[in-house]
């Protein structure tokens, strides 16, 4: 049985003397004692918010939470707008009370939209059927929200995933993903989860998700526009071509996406959270056709990345302090912000969560960490 209310007590303690700026510990796979006793000897320097122009950041101190669009059903679909209001206030005021100062939330998690656009239909996660709309803007009210409580908030996207055929069916015609339904040349049908997606190597359907992008950034106060890992869930040749040009295609797309937030706002940041397995490169190289040796190393593709490190200390193929110093490695001297993704729903009553969270909190090399994902920090909505 879970017992968020104690993860949540136990991670307020953690945060009251973590902070950065501190020595690397040693590359190895080391014990639980190990680590915990190498971060009982560093100092904790005092903590500072960070802000930029009208864009609130904590650039070098992110301790954050992933927010789903589980959660979100959860306050919004069934509700009005006041119901939404009170329920987005109570998780976002828990958050803050246990020591989280930036949210990044899901937006987009099907080619769907949790506010009114001009180019994705309503998400079901909303009012219970996809492409009705809903008489309040859920995004409009989460930002404000977590803007007065002095949260950082990141649109959390998907950028290729779409919605199912049985959800398609009572969208407007008048949105291109509709237009494009069951055209291979605009996306492909995955029958082991029963969602369509997009083709990355389509230059209209890089132009779609610009143009979902260039709308949040100009039409709400975020913060951080956010990608995760959901880039080829089919292969290559599922879509008629090689790995050469899916690499090619996920360049453009982060490219692409980098310059259209810039172009609005160069204070919002944007960040991807691949997957965090790590041998002699990125696995996400080869399984998501990623090139994030590129995106961290060269300017113009990333402010930040969030890889989900996701495995105990003790790991047979992947411990996670050789992973985590192998992603320190990789953005050092970079510009290119870490933050660690924290596999919170495995780990949420351990000692090894907390060593994690500690870990990346005090290394130098580290801006912070993010929670996978809320309902596992501080348990269920309603």
């Amino acid at each position: 049985m879970r017992k968020p209310k104690v993860l949540c007590l136990l991670v307020a303690v953690v945060l009251l003397f973590c902070c950065t700026g501190c020595t690397p510990l040693a590359n190895s796979a080391a014990t639980l004692s190990e680590v915990s006793s190498q971060l009982q000897q560093q100092e904790a320097p005092a903590q500072e918010d960070q802000s930029q122009d009208d864009v609130l950041l904590y650039e070098d101190d992110v301790r954050g939470v992933w927010i789903s669009y589980i959660e979100l059903q959860s306050m919004m679909q069934d509700h009005t707008q006041q119901d939404f209001a009170y329920y987005a206030r109570v998780v976002l005021n828990t958050a803050k009370t246990q020591g989280i100062n930036t949210v990044f939330v899901q937006v987009r998690s099907h080619g769907d939209a949790i506010y009114p656009s001009a180019y994705y239909p309503w998400s079901k996660y909303v009012t219970g059927t996809a492409g009705q709309a809903a008489d309040y803007d859920p995004l409009a009210i989460l930002i404000e929200q977590a803007h007065e409580l002095g949260l950082s908030f990141h649109a959390w996207v998907n950028p290729y995933r779409l919605m199912s055929q049985s959800d398609f069916s009572t969208v407007n015609d008048s949105y291109l993903t509709k237009q494009w339904l069951g055209d291979a040349r605009y996306m492909r049908y995955k029958e082991s989860d029963g969602y369509y997606y997009l083709d990355p190597n389509n230059e209209e359907v890089l132009e779609l998700i610009c143009n979902g992008v260039a709308e949040l950034v100009q039409n709400y106060d975020v913060d951080g526009i956010h990608f995760d890992d959901y880039f080829y869930n089919l292969t290559p040749e599922e879509y008629g071509y090689d790995a050469d040009t899916a690499h090619a295609a996920t360049d453009r797309l982060v490219q692409r996406v980098y310059q259209t937030v810039k172009s609005i706002n160069p204070a919002v940041q944007f960040g991807v959270s691949p997957g965090g397995n790590y041998y002699d490169a990125p696995a996400s190289d080869t399984t998501q056709y990623t090139n994030i040796v590129t995106w961290c190393t060269q300017p113009g593709y990333l402010d930040y990345i969030a890889p989900q490190i996701y495995w105990e200390f003790d790991h047979e193929q992947a411990p996670f302090l050789d992973v985590f110093n192998k992603w320190i490695n990789l953005t050092a001297d970079t510009g290119v912000k870490l933050y660690v993704g924290l596999a919170t729903y495995k780990f949420a009553t351990t000692e090894t969560l907390m060593i994690q969270q500690n870990l990346c909190v005090n290394h130098q090399g580290c801006g912070g960490f993010i929670h996978f994902r809320y309902e596992n920090l501080c348990g269920s909505i309603r």
